[in-house]
This record gives structure tokens, sequence and C-alpha cells, in this order.
């Protein structure tokens, strides 16, 4: 298995969020962090449209939204939560229109 190259990193929200998960999607989830860490684009990993360094994964039904700080080499998880409420209060600019 090769080294970690990023930190991963929780904030107290995704924590807490993260202790609540029934035990076969927290070990899913624990799984894809520990991927991330060595590459944070294996899992297929996908910027956050209009968000800077703000980066979505999927796993299953639930969404890890994280910042990444490249310089620092660290994935800060600021969220961990379910598809439909995953994004909830996170500022993104208006979609243009044709």
């Amino acid at each position: 298995m090769p080294p970690a190259r990023y930190r991963v990193v929780t904030t107290d929200g995704a924590e807490r969020e993260l202790r609540a998960l029934s035990p076969v999607p927290h070990g899913r989830v624990r799984a894809t962090l520990r991927e991330l860490s060595r590459d944070y684009r294996a899992k297929g990993a996908k910027p956050l449209e209009g968000v800077p360094n703000t980066w979505t994964v999927r796993v299953n039904r639930l969404r890890i939204v994280f910042e990444l700080d490249e310089a620092e080499h660290i994935i800060r998880v600021t969220r961990i939560r379910p598809r439909p409420i995953a994004y909830e209060g996170i500022e993104r600019p208006p979609r243009s229109r044709p």
C-alpha cells in the first residue's frame, strides 16, 4: 500500500456525522478517506462547481465534501451527508442559462 500523500483532517461537524453512521457506511467512508489520503482523485472525487478548492466524492448515497489544500497536502473533510442535504448552505454562483 503506497504511503499517504495527504493528511486527512475532519471538522467537528464532519466527525459527528461520521460517528452517527451505522457500521457498514461508517467502514466504507473510513476506507474512502484512507484512499483519498493516497490520491484524492482515485475514488472519482470531483471539484464542486463554483466553489474554489472544494471537492466531493460519492460513497453510496452519501457525499463526502472536502477542501483541498494542495500546498500543505491537507484534505479537510467538512461534511459527510446523504445526497439530498450534502450541499445545503454551500454558496455557489447561479448557473448561467443559455
